[in-house]
Formats: C-alpha cells, sequence, structure tokens
C-alpha cells in the first residue's frame, strides 16, 4: 500500500511537470512573439527601456525554463543574459543615451539569431511532451500531508509560480501565490505563513519592497524567507541577508534542492519558536509569546471588529502545597492544571503560564459572559477532582479568575490591569470563584516611586509599570515632593528613611500645606517595624506599609489594592 501511495505521488507530479510544460509552451511563443517586435525598433529613440523590456523577458526565461525540462533554451537564454548586463545599468546622459542605442542595435542584431535557434530548440522539446495517465485529482492525502504548514510564493512568472505552487501542495503545504508587491501584501496581513518564497526580480516593484515593508509590520516581520533569483551576483545576496533573507537560491534551481530547504527551514523555525515562546515546565505558551499575541490580536480585531476576552487566574494557596508536599509536586500539579485548562478549554483559546502559578488565557471571538462560563466549568471540574493522586494521597485545588472583555481605544496596560483587579478583587472575596469587570473608560493612573537605592527604585519600577499608564521616579523626599506639587498622583510608593527629607517629614508637610489631591494613596516601604513608625505614617495620611525584605508579589498585591480603592 505504501509503495502505492508513492507512486501515485510520483505520477502526480509528473503530470504537473507535463501540465505546466504544455502552459510553459504556450507562453514562451507569446514572450518570444513580443522579443521579436521589440528587436525590430531597434531606431527607436526610447530603445534602452526597451533594451530593459528584453532583459526581463530573457531573464525570465534564463531562470524558468530549466526547472521545467527546457535546459537547452535555459542556456541560451543565460548565455544572451551575460551579453546584456548593460541593460541594468543607469546613465541619463546625452553621451551614455548615444552608446546604449549603438549597444541596443548591435544586440538586437544577436537577437535575431537568438530567436530562430530558440524556436527551433522549442519544437524539438516540444515533440517529446507526452501526456501522463494519472489524473491530479487523485493526489494522497496520507499522513505525510502537512497542510497546516502554509507557504506565500511571490513571483510574476505565471508558469513558474503555478509550478512551485502545485508541486508544493503535493509534497503536503498549503500554497498562496502572489504576483506583485501589492497581493503579497494583502495576503501577508490576512493569513499566517510558516514560509515565503519571495521572486527578487519583479516588475514593476522588486522584491526588495518586501523587506522594507516586512521591516516595519510586527505581524509578519518573523516569518522565514527565501529569495529565488536569476542573479548570482554576491552584492544581492548580501543585501538579501542584511535585510533580512534566511536563504537564497539562485535560477534555475532543482525543486527537490529548493524542497529540502524549505522543509528545513520551516522545522528550524519551529523549532526555535517552541524554545522562545514555551514555558519548559508546562509545555504552554509563555509570557514573551503572549505579549507578542495580544499586540497581534488586537491588530486583528482593530481591522476585522470581533470580540475578544482576557482571563487572568492564579492557583489558591499553591505556596501551601509546595510547603506542605514539596515542590516536586507542585511542579506536578502545575503540569497537570496545565493538561486540564487546555483539554477543557477550545482550541482557539491560547493559554499561557503567565509566571508562578499565574496563567493567562486570551479568547478570540468571546464576549465576557461566555468566556465567565467557560472557565467557571473549568473550575468546576478542578474542585471535583484530584489534581494528584498517587493511591496514597490526594491533592485537590482551586483556583481565582479575572475575566475582561476588549473595549476599542483601551491600551494592552489598562485592558491587562482590569484583569488584574478582577483576580484579586476574586482573592479578596474569598477566592475560589470568577469575577468578571468591565473595562470601562478611565482616567490614566499615575505612580510616583520614592527610592534612594537605585537598584531597588528599578525593580519595583519595572513591578508596577503593568499596574499604570505613567511610572515616575524620585531619588529623595525633597524631589518627591516637588513632584506632587506639580502633578496629581494616584499612588505614591514612599521609601521611610531618604536623604534631604524622609517620608514621615514628607507626608508631614504635604498634609501641611495641603498640597495633594485626595485622591492620592501613601504606601511606605521601611525596614523599619516600629509600632511607633507605622502609628506614625498612618496618622500622617499613609494608606499603607510593607516593610523590608517584602516579596514582590506581595508588594503589587498591596499597589493593586490601593489603586482601587476611592
Amino acid at each position: 500500500m505504501l509503495n502505492s501511495s508513492s507512486e501515485l505521488l510520483d505520477n502526480s507530479s509528473d503530470e504537473v511537470l507535463v501540465e505546466n510544460q504544455k502552459q510553459y509552451v504556450s507562453e514562451l511563443r507569446e514572450r518570444l512573439s513580443v522579443l521579436r517586435n521589440l528587436s525590430e525598433l531597434a531606431d527607436d529613440m526610447i530603445c534602452f527601456e526597451k533594451a530593459r523590456q528584453i532583459y526581463r523577458i530573457v531573464h525570465s526565461i534564463k531562470g524558468s525554463a530549466p526547472i521545467l525540462g527546457f535546459d537547452r533554451i535555459g542556456s541560451m537564454a543565460a548565455n544572451m543574459i551575460s551579453e546584456w548586463e548593460w541593460t541594468q545599468e543607469e546613465g541619463n546622459e546625452p553621451e551614455r543615451q548615444v552608446s546604449l542605442q549603438l549597444q541596443f542595435v548591435e544586440s538586437a542584431r544577436v537577437l535575431d539569431k537568438f530567436l530562430p535557434e530558440l524556436e527551433q530548440e522549442l519544437e524539438s522539446h516540444t515533440s517529446g511532451i507526452r501526456p501522463s495517465n494519472v489524473q491530479a485529482s487523485n493526489r494522497n492525502m496520507d499522513s505525510d500531508i502537512q497542510l497546516a504548514k502554509r507557504i506565500l510564493i511571490i513571483e510574476d512568472d505565471n508558469i513558474l509560480r503555478g509550478y512551485l505552487a502545485r508541486k508544493l501542495f503535493l509534497d503536503g503545504y498549503q500554497v498562496d501565490e502572489a504576483s506583485n508587491v501589492e497581493d503579497a501584501i494583502s495576503l501577508l496581513r490576512n493569513h499566517h505563513y510558516q514560509l515565503i518564497t519571495l521572486d527578487l526580480m519583479m516588475y514593476p516593484k522588486s522584491g526588495y519592497d518586501i523587506f522594507e515593508i516586512l521591516k516595519e509590520d510586527m505581524m509578519i516581520r518573523w516569518i522565514p524567507m527565501i529569495v529565488l533569483s536569476g542573479r548570482d551576483d554576491i552584492r544581492d545576496k548580501l543585501r538579501c541577508f542584511q535585510m533580512g533573507a534566511d536563504d537564497y537560491v539562485v535560477k534555475p534551481f532543482h525543486y527537490d534542492e529548493l524542497c529540502a530547504r524549505i522543509r528545513r527551514l520551516i522545522e528550524r523555525n519551529q523549532e526555535y519558536n517552541f524554545m522562545a515562546f514555551h514555558d519548559p515546565l508546562t509545555g504552554l505558551f509563555n509570557r514573551r509569546y503572549m505579549d507578542k499575541q495580544i499586540q497581534l490580536e488586537l491588530a486583528r480585531v482593530n481591522r476585522y471588529p470581533s470580540p475578544i476576552t482576557m482571563i487572568l487566574l492564579d492557583i489558591d494557596y499553591f505556596k501551601m502545597i509546595n510547603d506542605n508536599f514539596g515542590h516536586q509536586i507542585g511542579d506536578v500539579v502545575l503540569q497537570s492544571f496545565s493538561n486540564i485548562l487546555t483539554s477543557q478549554l477550545r482550541k482557539s483559546d491560547m493559554i499561557a503560564r503567565w509566571g508562578g502559578e499565574e496563567f493567562m488565557i486570551l479568547m478570540p471571538g468571546t464576549r465576557d459572559a461566555e468566556a465567565v462560563s467557560l472557565v467557571e466549568s473549568v473550575l468546576t471540574h478542578v474542585r471535583e477532582n484530584p489534581i494528584f493522586d498517587d493511591h496514597t494521597r490526594n491533592i485537590f485545588i482551586t483556583f481565582s479568575a479575572g475575566v475582561v472583555q476588549w473595549r476599542p481605544q483601551s491600551s494592552v496596560t489598562v485592558w491587562t490591569r482590569h484583569a488584574d483587579f478582577a483576580l484579586y478583587k476574586a482573592k479578596r472575596t474569598g477566592r475560589n470563584r470568577v469575577v468578571k469587570s468591565s473595562l470601562r473608560k478611565t482616567v490614566a493612573k499615575k505612580i510616583l516611586v520614592v527610592e534612594d537605592d537605585r537598584v531597588l527604585r528599578r525593580m519595583i519600577v519595572e513591578l508596577v509599570n503593568g499596574c499604570s499608564e505613567q511610572v515616575l521616579e524620585a531619588t529623595n523626599g525633597l524631589e518627591a515632593y516637588e513632584l506632587l506639587t506639580k502633578e496629581d498622583m494616584d499612588l505614591c510608593i514612599l521609601d521611610f528613611n531618604m536623604p534631604h527629607l524622609d517620608g514621615l517629614a514628607m507626608l508631614r508637610r504635604v498634609n501641611q500645606e495641603g498640597i495633594v489631591s485626595k485622591r492620592t494613596k501613601f504606601l511606605m516601604v521601611s525596614g523599619n517595624e516600629s509600632h511607633d513608625n507605622i502609628k506614625t505614617a498612618l496618622t500622617l495620611g499613609a494608606n499603607g506599609y510593607i516593610t523590608k525584605p517584602f516579596t514582590f508579589p506581595e508588594l503589587k498585591k498591596k499597589v493593586l489594592s490601593l489603586l482601587q480603592q476611592r
């Protein structure tokens, strides 16, 4: 049976070649007719542009003819191209134009000799083409088919493009075609591709234009690309690699070699992507991937409006599992929970390990009410089934979740922060529940971090960046005081011991002068656990107090809690 399948694929491949040869013969005759007309216009004063047209046609024949089995024709075209490289040079001076016109007249004579030989070779080759008995519709659909791997062929030679598309289809790829830069960009922005093959010499826009667009578009800039070019020029190769090409194949090429390069490049890219964008413990996507995916999904929603919902969830009392059973069992719990999320949710839902025991889920095309229902069904499942069972003990877990639907004109920071708010509300109100929050239009939150230790200050700023649209910094109390007189803050994280003006002194001063907005909250940070200091800070208007050393999740929890207070 395997031999029959292999035979069928071979015959189907032969059928593709024969059909493309027939089409190529027809198109080649048209090209020869165009070449003959151009050569007869040698006395035209715009002959230099006509020379460029001839060059493009012969260059295309040089690259495509051998791929389709017309080796002699391709060789003849290559010989002529070597004499015509001057057509690619620029020169607008009158003397240069006269020189080029004379070269054109001379080259037209070469073309007059070339055409009859080429037509004779074409007739000779055409007589050897025999139709295949295998129908293309009998394509094998066994396990080797890889239709999930989608390729875009950007090529202005219709016959070569069609040939490559059909051959790659038989080798198991889903293939889209573009004959120009505009169509290619449209396809790239509407579909997800694993690889692009790019013809470098297209008209009127060249393949180089694709590179410029790819560089600016985050959605498509990482797609692997193989350049297919008829120019074996080191300058072209270097330029392409410098602009982002992954491989460079010179026409004419052997299809099997190109196919092997495509397969390896896709496999290698998938391997790199897996390592870069997956959590090694759970196998889920990681935070790096989800940060990128959020941007891609919102770009898609902006073009084609549809609902999308974010869920942040956190396993309840996970620290107790690690403390009571050990980190090895904790890792097993994380893996089992990841498997439950993957099996219970839909294939369209994107799941990532956000950090520690926290997970993020993106649900494209889903409203918040439907998302709540889906997550609650998962919560019911984990409540009723042990997450770990080794026949001597059963471990059950629950989780808390915050659900927020995207609203237009909101930033990703605001969206994520509201999901954080909803998650912490679920935890404060008893855990083991799902809380929905509305992403309303809100005033941008501002946080001021006041800390004289540069390293600790930067770490705190990084932590609270996700909780606010704007984070300001101050290295001492006096600098912080001046900022508070100029701008309204939602939260001031204030170190107790600082030069010039310590935390308590600054609180006294802003209270006496009444310069701070009523909405501003103060969180005192200190290594001093004195009860009197805490009492004094609270009396002076501090809304919270945290002592060093503290954990960053603990600090984040306090920050989110204070930002939610009105």
